[in-house]
Order: C-alpha cells, then structure tokens, then sequence
C-alpha cells in the first residue's frame, strides 16, 4: 500500500486500483455465501472499504461518485449445503469510487481467483495492486502474496 501510494504521488491524474481474491472454485460458492451470509462488502471488500477510508479519505462528506463495473460484477444465488437454503451474492464485485477532490479508487474483489477487466489473471492469497498511467513498478513480500504494481 505505501509502495503503491509513493508511486502515485509521482503520477497527476493517476489510478489507483484495490484488488483482493480468494482461491474459492465456482462448485464452493455455495458453501462461501452460506457461511458467509453477510455478504462480499461486509465479509471481504471491507478491507478494501477500509483503506479507502483510512488512506484516501473516503467518507460520506467526501464522496463524489461510485460508479459499479457491470460488466465484471457476477451476482449469483448459489444453495448451502448445510441449509439447502439459498443464498445470493456476488461471486466478484468490481467498482470506482471518486471524491469531490477527483480522487479516483477503484475495487475488485473475486472469491475464485482474480480474472481482471483487461484479462490479467491471478490465484489464491491477497494482492493489493496501483494502477496508473506511468510504466510498471512492481514488489512483492512473503506468504501472504501482497502486490503492489504500477503498469501501464
């Protein structure tokens, strides 16, 4: 996150982009919305949600705009397996926050690995990413797999 916000500062008018992916496959979602029936933003975009508070003073008084990515968003009903309920959620989520500032953040999160809207992949761990117009900087550290990347 700090390498990333560094990053951005060097870049007027740059993106910044929060990815964070789990390693579900699509046959245990049933089991994920169940046991996580509070839903993606609550159980999983909240870190996103919370860094976009704490680092780029997104707040109520702040905000500007969201705008939801539609086309990447996969809102499904999936049954539990212990229930046999069904649950409804979304399998990925993706959306832009803008501030009245003209910050621009935005967040992508997929249960099943990572399938971004320019086709990059990734699986399992977390990864925090920068998205900018300035060329790629990258680095990574340790087991928990965190990302930071500037590209193009």
């Amino acid at each position: 996150m700090t390498k990333g916000r560094e990053a951005l500062a060097k870049v007027p008018g740059g993106d910044f982009t929060l990815v964070h992916h789990n390693a579900y496959k699509a046959n245990e979602l049933g089991e994920c919305f169940e046991r996580n029936a509070e839903g993606m933003l609550k159980n999983m975009a909240i870190h996103e949600l919370a860094l976009l508070v704490t680092f780029f003073g997104v707040n109520s008084d702040t905000l500007s705009d969201v705008v939801a990515d539609k086309a990447y968003s996969d809102l499904r009903t999936e049954k539990g397996p212990s229930s046999g309920n069904d649950f409804t959620d979304f399998s990925r989520i993706g959306f832009t926050v803008t501030t009245k500032a003209g910050a621009k953040v935005s967040v992508y999160a997929d249960r099943c690995g990572l399938e971004l809207p320019d086709g990059a992949m990734a699986d399992g761990g977390m990864m925090y990413s920068s998205v900018s117009k300035l060329g790629a900087i990258s680095a990574s550290r340790g087991p928990s797999r965190r990302l930071v990347s500037i590209s193009p």
